[in-house]
């Protein structure tokens, strides 16, 4: 009988199906041995090098990325949020683990050019940015090869996750659509202090493909200002009592069509808060048709706002992964899911079904309440906002608030 094998990334999820005999168990306790002595971490060693200058051009891929993904993406939840800049490092990863046709079309489908090695160094700093740990406040991702029984990476490939990715694969000894998704549940489960529980809805493993690429991320920010309460319109039309953040200094605007573009500081250094707010009776998505680039390129001319800001605070927390197989599919990058393609180097054939991508965000007062003040603009109606890393422009994360209870 056929034994179906696969590889599968958290963060993104690779998955290839073989029909090879099982491996020898002291190659099975060799590598699970390798995954016990060296834990994962998205931050890789120090890099000599890589500056912020190197980074721009991946800074810019994450805001193409945006753009391309976004309509699709944005659908899923009532508060869609997702990370471009963690999408960038998950395809740089797997562009890792991929021959050189398809490293090289992944690279192109970005917008980067240069040496493979260069490149991949490149994805690592990207992620080197992000926190060390974590469990550590402000932006932190995880992200990790599972290679399932049988399957067998390049030498190559395995050294290149070892060194700039930082990312050794796992062994996944489980059999079947199930244990391999608790497989990796359990993996984030315990590598996020409980943060992720179930994260791969059941329809989403396919039953003869089962292979996936999978990851995770969290903004925990905190604003300066002062928590408040704030009456929200849901979807523009029903309101509600949310609790909210007044922001009396720093706050930026600049008006773009039908809509107002702000920019509020985080006490941690280094990101920016962008929001995109609609005028009074526009719809979100409309304002997103025509503004969503001034968002997203932060290149509108920003004036100091003309006072204190009020914003409801906001805690997301989608019930599964979003899948990003598909989107990236219809936005041009078919090859490293088309199993006739064979794009992943390994023994035998394989491919990426799927790409998992569970991004939970969230900010909050640094402040307890203060007196009452005037705010020059309430946030009180759905608008969509993006978190960046202004050092290199990457968007660490964006998405949409519709209910800020939800």
């Amino acid at each position: 009988m056929d034994r179906r094998h696969f590889l599968a990334l958290v963060g993104l999820t690779a998955c290839a199906r073989r029909v090879s005999p099982a491996p020898s168990a002291d190659a099975a306790t060799a590598d699970a041995a390798r995954e016990e002595e060296e834990p994962f971490t998205v931050a890789p060693p120090a890099l000599a090098g890589a500056g912020e200058v190197a980074l721009r051009p991946f800074g810019e891929a994450s805001r193409r990325l945006a753009a391309a993904l976004w309509p699709a993406l944005c659908a899923a939840e009532p508060n869609p949020v997702w990370s471009p800049a963690l999408a960038v490092w998950s395809l740089g990863l797997l562009a890792a683990m991929a021959r050189p046709a398809t490293a090289a079309r992944v690279h192109e489908f970005l917008g980067l050019q240069g040496e493979r090695a260069a490149l991949e160094r490149g994805f690592a700093a990207l992620a080197q940015r992000w926190s060390q740990a974590f469990d550590a406040p402000g932006f932190a991702a995880l992200g990790r090869p599972f290679v399932a029984r049988g399957a067998r990476l390049d030498d190559e490939v395995k050294a290149r996750l070892r060194g700039p990715f930082a990312a050794p694969a796992a062994l996944v000894t489980a059999d079947g659509n199930e244990g391999v998704r608790e497989r990796i549940e359990q993996f984030f489960h315990a590598r996020t202090g409980g943060m992720v529980g179930r994260m791969i809805a059941p329809e989403s493993l396919v039953a003869d493909v089962p292979a996936h690429l999978a990851a995770v991320a969290r903004a925990s920010l905190v604003l300066r200002g002062r928590r408040a309460s704030l009456s929200f319109r849901v979807g523009g039309v029903t309101p509600i009592d949310a609790t909210a953040v007044v922001v009396t200094h720093g706050a930026q605007s600049a008006r773009v069509a039908g809509a107002t573009l702000l920019r509020l500081p985080l006490r941690a250094d280094g990101a920016w808060l962008d929001l995109l707010v609609p005028d009074a009776g526009e719809r979100l998505e409309a304002a997103e048709s025509r503004a969503l680039g001034a968002l997203l390129d932060a290149g509108a001319a920003l004036t100091p706002a003309s006072g204190p800001v009020v914003l409801p605070a906001l805690e997301t927390a989608p019930a599964v992964a979003a899948r990003l197989r598909d989107p990236l599919w219809a936005a041009g990058l078919a090859e490293p899911f088309d199993p006739e393609r064979s794009p992943l180097a390994a023994a035998r054939r394989a491919w990426v079904s799927e790409l998992f991508h569970l991004v939970r965000a969230g900010w909050a007062a640094a402040d307890p309440p203060g007196d009452a003040v005037t705010a020059g603009l309430r946030v009180d109606r759905p608008f969509t906002w993006a978190l960046r890393d202004p050092r290199h422009g990457a968007l660490l994360a964006m998405g949409r608030v519709y209910d800020p209870r939800a």
